[in-house]
């Protein structure tokens, strides 16, 4: 289920709140906004073994510092968003992305962007055409998570991306 901004979780624990966007996207494999401090405890439940950030800029010192005390692997594979009429998402980077969310030796892994919306929306979407998903229902989830930010440069990019590129075992058991 999509967590919006500001929810929180209770747990034996206490409260408990998840990146803006956070949702599972399949065993292994969750998806949100950028982490900040306060989504520390959350994150931690997960017992991360991977974060791979599509977002431009470094992670506050606070989540550096869990990173490094939890020895999570990180990948950062900056993409811009879509935007007309010049800048465009590279195709590259976006399948290097989904090579390494989709390789079971970094899972659990969490993929992020700023907002957890277009970028990281179309990695999603790339996962779901993997499994085989309708290109109806795929949009709908992309547009659930991207909002009044969604995209129709992002769109087509799910619709068209050529994943027939990924090595054959990249997807294993989605």
């Amino acid at each position: 289920p999509l967590l919006t901004a500001g929810a929180a979780v209770r747990t034996a624990g206490g409260m408990q709140q998840p990146p803006m966007n956070f949702a599972l996207v399949c065993p292994g494999v969750y998806r949100s906004g950028f982490p900040g401090r306060h989504n520390l405890s959350f994150l931690k439940s997960l017992g991360l073994r991977s974060l791979v950030s599509l977002a431009h800029g470094e992670y506050p010192s606070e989540v550096r510092d869990w990173i490094d005390e939890e020895g999570i692997n990180t990948l950062g594979l900056s993409m811009p968003s879509n935007r007309e009429p010049f800048v465009t998402m590279q195709t590259e980077t976006l399948l290097a992305a989904l090579t390494a969310v989709l390789d079971p030796e970094n899972h659990p892994v969490l993929v992020h962007c700023l907002r957890g919306q277009q970028q990281t929306g179309v990695l999603v979407g790339c996962i779901r055409k993997l499994q085989r998903w309708s290109l109806a229902a795929t949009l709908d989830e992309y547009g659930r998570h991207a909002g009044l930010a969604a995209s129709l440069l992002d769109q087509q990019m799910i619709e068209l991306v050529d994943l027939h590129v990924l090595p054959k075992d990249a997807h294993g058991e989605l």
